[in-house]
């Protein structure tokens, strides 16, 4: 089935939570450090007893909380969980702040709604890092005829699982007027004319949770490619390490188009993809 989107509650004005409903659980991707609620969409009718448990990606098992109907609610004695837990008797739901990178697993909710009958809703929690601003390069930068051939490197240090992804518009401020360009890959290849003042290319790095972006003006890179962070100064054992790695190939322009798509580079797994995870 497809997944659908949720926004979090709890999330502040600037952020979002990803939900994604797949078959049998709940999948949750949030950023380490902050908080995250872990809500049942659908509320039973009528319960006596509520359940939270959790298998991490360690392989340990908690019981989180234990509730009764007009009791107070059992949190345990985990020390994995301590202090960072609130189970909120109103929607049933679970609150961990801060969430940690090794909070991710499988949480289920045990709902018992009389005469031996258990509901089970379960949630795949992710956690990631949030993604830093990322570093844009210039490998290459040709002036030809009145264009300039231009090859960027987009890359977040120490990131894990990051995809890229690239656009062009007319203004550092992102707008949804600007014009995604095809590929999701850390290079990017273009042929910007030389005297091009109101073009923008912009890397947008993300992960499971969370996203950042850069933005080059066209100009600047054809007319000093070598100023402030974008550096046309890469060294040739650079380079030959990109290549090892597939990271860098030649720009190859077709069909007279001025942009060719980005090279090959293995790819870190998409949100859109992230029930792969489960």
């Amino acid at each position: 089935m497809n997944p659908l989107t949720f926004t979090c509650s709890v999330c502040s004005l600037w952020e979002t939570w990803h939900w994604l409903l797949l078959e049998d659980r709940i999948l949750v991707a949030a950023i380490a450090g902050e908080s995250v609620q872990l809500l049942p969409l659908k509320l039973p009718e009528s319960w006596t007893e509520i359940t939270w448990e959790v298998t991490l990606d360690s392989a340990e098992t908690y019981g989180i909380v234990t509730f009764h109907k007009g009791e107070p609610p059992d949190h345990g004695s985990s020390p994995h969980f301590i202090n960072r837990v609130t189970f909120h008797p109103d929607n049933l739901s679970l609150q961990i702040d801060p969430v940690k990178k090794s909070d991710s697993g499988l949480y289920s909710l045990q709902t018992e709604t009389g005469g031996g009958h258990i509901n089970i809703t379960k949630f795949r929690s992710l956690l990631s890092d949030r993604v830093r601003q990322p570093n844009l390069t210039v490998l290459s930068a040709h002036l030809e005829l009145g264009q300039c051939s231009v090859t960027l490197f987009c890359s977040v240090p120490g990131a894990d699982r990051v995809t890229y992804s690239w656009s062009r518009g007319t203004s550092r401020i992102p707008s949804d007027r600007d014009h995604q360009l095809p590929g999701n890959q850390s290079l990017l290849h273009v042929a910007i004319n030389a005297d091009s003042s109101d073009i923008f290319y912009r890397c947008n790095a993300s992960n499971r949770a969370s996203w950042a972006a850069d933005t080059a003006g066209g100009k600047s890179l054809c007319d000093s490619p070598a100023t402030g962070k974008y550096s046309s100064h890469v060294s040739a054992g650079n380079l030959q390490a990109l290549h090892k790695r597939g990271q860098y190939h030649h720009p190859h322009l077709t069909n007279g188009e001025t942009e060719a798509q980005s090279s090959d580079v293995t790819c870190p797994t998409s949100l859109g993809a992230v029930a792969a995870w489960k």
